[in-house]
């Protein structure tokens, strides 16, 4: 038997066992009274049996029997050799935290002896050499090292949220370092990492929504601790630089520590204990934006795949591109969070803990100390990208001496350009083209500072491909960075399922302003699917998203195509095409709004002639009539 196949037979038994397994462990949860009741602060609807994590021990280590009887000499052929003492050591944290998360279903345990078991996990892990070496001082590392253990664990157990949701995270995870380990050559890992992703899937056709069973702590605490040993597992072939030893872990349990980075932010500003559960998990500031909670739950999985190929790339001779890309990754889920929090989760009955975020916000636009950050960390990651695209790997590995050398200086000039050309000014929900301008301006002035700086401090100047990708990439990326938020907000709301499908019927020239009142506004929550231009000449098309439909006559095709739920109709006083549109709806029972904005004078200038005001103007909407 070769190894290729050894992996997938130890996927396949553990797939198998997990969907045989699943069900008995239910049917006696059920029997036995050990289900998760209805609570506020749960997102299932019907109490569910919530020992899951039975199974999943179970299935995984019946792969692993089979896997072992597999790779014994008459067995699995051309295996290299490999320490087991790390493999011991993750296989006994693991039983530990397992047994400890069995406790906690039977009989609720104190945070106390739960912290203390993971704590003593994290030390076994350690003295069987699966750490962090990243200080080359000892205590340092191995408190480190501890930390990491113990915060993954906790964000496992956190993103046990919503059905589906971290038993397909951990899969994928496990999984992706399954195909690590193999690239390094490291069988027995690989084994163990795979019978964990297939017992995983198999325990996932009971779990999705609607979940007929939880995992449970038995099941979230083993997991936990088990990816977090193996993303720290020794593979010969990452990089032991820095910021290669931190950057394969962080991406491969990126999801988890997002929603953990999330869910500590929001209730520390919200003043209640981290441990407290409540509704305001990543997955649940998702459907507070209008996603169903299967999307939800897949845009999190996919977040969670990006993170894996990075981390395999990581293991290739593209690793300098992975270092860039994984970088703007982590940038970009730093930007997601940062949205994120500022989503409100009352709709779905949960808090947002948005009081000192709030402040917190309104004190980044008087002093944008998060901007700032946001910046610090894309040119750093710009300008080694810089340099991976001009250089190849072999110049690459002489050329970073210099980089190394000249980066605090490119920092110092970015920064005293962006602040002198007023970046720092600009209010991100409303970044525009003149925004854009302004950047350009910014990052010219920066690269211009920067090299003046080098060949001053320096000697020898900075590459000149580099600091013209560097400038180029610099004036894209930060651009990027402040239309994200509009960006996140615009297709959460095209995701949006709470909001009524809605066709909209005016000019041209009106739909970037009704858009943006769509995404903003909370009654009546309306979603676009259709446009119908009323503009002369235009022809069918697409925009911002949406088909476009012409003229009035494309009313009909719109209605039978696209199914809406309401209609907009964006006045301008054409009286016309309002009474075309009644007649199209009539017998539909589909409702027609108006949208409508007037221009008025509220108060004249000194020594003008008084005047009656007319009727208050709308708040919202695109016609100016005439004579204003």
């Amino acid at each position: 038997m070769s190894p290729a196949v050894l992996y997938l037979a130890v996927g396949a038994v553990a797939v198998g066992l997990a969907i045989v397994i699943t069900p008995q462990v239910r049917r006696a949860a059920l029997a036995r009274g050990y289900v998760a009741g209805v609570s506020n602060d749960r997102w299932h609807r019907r109490p569910t049996a919530h020992v899951g994590g039975i199974a999943i021990f179970l299935s995984f280590a019946g792969a692993v029997a089979f896997g072992i009887l597999m790779l014994s000499p008459a067995g699995v052929t051309g295996l290299p050799g490999v320490e087991l003492r790390p493999l011991t050591a993750l296989v006994s944290a693991g039983v530990l935290m397992f047994s400890t998360g069995l406790l906690d279903d039977l009989r609720p345990l104190s945070p106390a002896p739960k912290l203390l078991a993971q704590v003593a996990a994290g030390a076994i892990l350690v003295s069987g050499g699966v750490m962090l070496r990243l200080s080359g001082f000892g205590p340092v590392d191995v408190f480190i090292s501890l930390t990491w253990f113990v915060l993954i664990t906790n964000a496992l157990n956190l993103l046990d949220n919503m059905d589906g949701l971290a038993g397909g995270v951990a899969a994928i995870a496990a999984g992706f370092l399954g195909v690590i380990f193999v690239l390094d050559g490291m069988a027995p890992f690989a084994m163990v990492a795979f019978a964990l992703a297939g017992a995983l899937l198999g325990f996932l056709r009971h779990n999705v929504a609607p979940a007929r069973i939880f995992m449970g702590d038995c099941g979230s605490l083993f997991l936990g601790i088990f990816l977090a040993g193996l993303a720290l597992a020794p593979a010969p072939g990452l990089s032991r630089g820095l910021f290669g030893v931190v950057m394969l872990p962080v991406l491969i349990l990126a999801v988890p520590i997002l929603d953990t980075t999330l869910v500590t932010a929001g209730r520390i500003a919200d003043g209640r204990p981290i441990a407290v559960g409540d509704r305001d998990h990543a997955s649940h500031r998702l459907v507070a934006l209008g996603l169903p909670e299967g999307k939800a739950v897949r845009v999190l999985w996919l977040l969670a795949a990006a993170g894996g190929t990075l981390g395999v790339l990581l293991r290739t001779r593209e690793r300098a591109y992975a270092y860039l890309v994984g970088g703007i990754l982590m940038i970009g889920l730093a930007l997601l969070g940062a949205f994120l929090i500022g989503v409100t989760v009352r709709r779905s009955g949960g808090r947002s803990g948005a009081g000192l975020l709030q402040r917190v916000f309104a004190w980044q636009r008087g002093k944008p100390f998060l901007s700032l950050g946001i910046d610090l960390a894309l040119f750093t990651a710009v300008y080694y990208g810089a340099y991976a695209l001009r250089w190849d790997e072999a110049a690459l590995t002489q050329e970073l001496s210099y980089f190394s050398a000249s980066l605090p200086l490119l920092i110092v000039a970015k920064t005293a350009a962006f602040v002198g050309v007023g970046v720092y000014r600009i209010d991100w929900r409303h970044f525009a083209l003149p925004s854009a301008a302004v950047l350009l301006r910014g990052a010219a002035l920066g690269s211009l500072l920067f090299v003046a700086g080098a060949v001053l401090l320096l000697g020898p100047g900075p590459s000149r491909g580099v600091v013209i990708i560097d400038f180029v990439f610099t004036a894209l990326f930060t651009s990027l960075a402040r239309l994200s938020f509009r960006l996140f907000e615009a297709v959460g709301h095209q995701l949006d399922q709470t909001a009524l499908p809605t066709l909209v019927v005016g000019h041209g020239a009106d739909v970037p302003v009704v858009f943006t009142h769509l995404r903003t506004s909370e009654r009546p929550r309306l979603r676009p699917v259709g446009f119908v231009d009323l503009e002369p000449g235009v022809r069918p098309g697409s925009v911002m998203g949406v088909s476009r439909y012409v003229g009035l006559g494309g009313v009909e095709e719109a209605l039978s195509k696209q199914n809406p739920a309401a209609v907009l109709f964006c006045d301008r006083g054409d009286a016309d095409a309002a009474d075309a549109l009644r007649t199209a709806l009539l017998g539909r029972g589909v409702p027609l709004f108006r949208l409508s904005v007037e221009l008025e004078q509220l108060a004249l200038p000194l020594g003008g002639d008084d005047a009656a005001l007319e009727g208050p103007s709308s708040s919202t909407g695109v016609r100016i009539p005439p004579g204003h």
